[in-house]
Order: structure tokens, then sequence, then C-alpha cells
């Protein structure tokens, strides 16, 4: 029953009644845009993805041949120290991303192998690069040195030879070599021609190869005739 005097409905008098606490359970969305908020979480966002792909990118060791990424090639070079050296042209290359001024040889975690043993359990594998030394301040071209001081030759392939756009350089300084006469291109000296002492041959690796294949071939062919003469017996 509604007093005459009242001026408030029936539909207000049923409004449920609120507790006190209910703006206190409540989640404020409109707190998180505001500016104040998001400018530092988005700050915050951005710094982290982006040493994460600085690390990625430049500090994480590559642990072998299989792990370098196809955008790596002829874009990218790779740090490292030579933990061993195959043959005359191989080696064994540690990767060290960042070199000492990321901790390596000297932070706890980050040590070069140095065993045999240690050395035994990588991996065999190997991808074709031009290596670089720095001795100071410049960087030096390994494979350009060794053929301006006449101890290596421009190899010479059938197919799938790469010179990294520096082809017609290294076989310039193989030409001055040649010219110059060093390292295997030099002449016997004058006592040396008195006793008669003769330049020894010199073999490409590609004559090498092909005397190899050549005998390898050879003794195929033996080994089927030698197989053959048995069985007719």
């Amino acid at each position: 029953m509604r007093w005459p005097w009242s001026s408030s409905d029936d539909d207000q008098d049923k409004r449920p009644v609120s507790k006190w606490n209910d703006n206190l359970n409540a989640i404020d969305w409109q707190h998180y845009t505001e500016p104040r908020h998001v400018i530092p979480t988005v700050l915050l966002t951005a710094t982290t993805l982006f040493f994460i792909h600085v690390y990625k990118s430049y500090l994480r060791r590559i642990p072998s041949v299989d792990y370098i990424k196809p955008s790596f090639f002829r874009q990218r070079s790779l740090f490292g120290t030579v933990t061993r050296v195959g043959d005359a042209d191989n080696f064994h290359l540690f990767h060290t991303p960042g070199g000492r001024l990321a901790g390596w040889g000297w932070f706890p975690g980050r040590r070069i192998p140095t065993k045999r043993e240690d050395l035994m359990a990588r991996t065999y594998d190997r991808v074709v690069a031009s290596v670089y030394v720095r001795p100071r301040l410049f960087r030096k071209d390994v494979g350009l040195e060794m053929l301006k001081a006449g101890l290596a030759t421009v190899y010479e392939a059938k197919t799938g030879s790469e010179f990294g756009n520096l082809e017609q350089k290294y076989r310039d300084a193989e030409a001055q070599a040649k010219k110059s006469k060093v390292g295997m291109w030099a002449q016997p000296s004058l006592l040396g021609r008195f006793f008669e002492k003769s330049k020894p041959d010199l073999e490409s690796p590609r004559e090498y190869k092909n005397r190899m294949k050549a005998e390898e071939e050879k003794q195929a062919q033996l080994k089927e005739a030698k197989g053959k003469r048995q069985d007719k017996k």
C-alpha cells in the first residue's frame, strides 16, 4: 500500500539493495586503458622481444652446420675459434658469438673445448665459406693472403665452385705470385742450380683429384678382371 504523501513508485521500491563491497570486487577495465599503464606495458614488451631477437640472431651459439639458417649464407659472418685443422682446405670452427665481450673464454659456462675427447664428440659436416682473421685492426682474407704468398692455388672444379664474388681477385693474386716467383712458384737458387737441383713438379688440387680418381678406376678394373678369372677357373 502506498502512502498518499509518498513520491516514489512501486518499481523503485523493488530495486535490489546493493552491498557496500560490490565496487571493491568489480574489475575496472577502464583503469588498464589509461596511457600511464599502456605505455610502460608496450615499452616493456617491445624491449623484451628486442633482446630475445638480439640473442637468437647474434648471441646464441650455432653447434653445427645443420643449424645455420639459409638467411645466413652470403649475408652474415660467424665469429669463432679454430680448434682443429684437418688438412689444407678444412678446419673445425667453434662458434663463439660475441667473442670475449660475451664471456667466451673467461665466464663460467662459456668454455672453449680444448681436450681431444670434447672435440671428437662433435658431428662432422662442413660448409664452404670465406675465412678471415683479424690480427690487428683490419681483418684479412686467409685465402687471398695464401695466394699472395704462393702457398695456395685457385681451386678448379667442374661444377659448384664458390668464390664469394672474389674469383677474379684470387686469380690476379695467383698470377702476381707466379710472376714474383714466391712460395711454390719460386725457382731453385743459384747454388741449387749449380748442383742440378730441379724445380719440384707442382700438382694442383684438381690434378690430384683427377689422378686419384683414375687410380681408383684402374684398381676397380683390375679387381673386376681378377674376379672374372677366378670365375673361369
